[in-house]
């Protein structure tokens, strides 16, 4: 996980330079969901931890919320792909609205 974020500061200035880089959206979008896809990934090596019973349940809820995170993630980088590298970002702020600003109510 800490491999794909130490590319976030290179691909933000790469976008910082031309906003509209498609090269810049695609990796962005393919940075972050590799991060989250990782995160995932360790909620459920942690879940399966026999001293975290506990917490497994809210574990194995994380991990599942962050599977959904992927695979909206994973959608918009397609679309970026395929139909407009701004779908990326797009992906982006929906996951913040969606799954971010929530936990921020509680």
């Amino acid at each position: 996980m800490l491999f794909f974020m130490a590319f976030v500061p290179y691909i933000t200035g790469l976008l910082a330079g031309d906003f509209s880089n498609p090269v810049g959206q695609i990796l962005y979008g393919v940075d972050l969901m590799m991060v989250t896809l990782f995160n995932s990934l360790c909620c459920r090596s942690l879940a399966a931890v026999d001293a975290n019973a506990e917490i497994r349940p809210v574990l194995i809820a994380r991990a599942n919320l962050l599977f959904i995170d992927t695979a909206v993630m994973l959608l918009s980088v397609v679309l970026s792909i395929f139909v407009l590298p701004y779908f990326a970002i797009i992906g982006i702020v929906i996951i913040s609205v969606l799954f971010v600003l929530p936990i921020f109510k509680r």
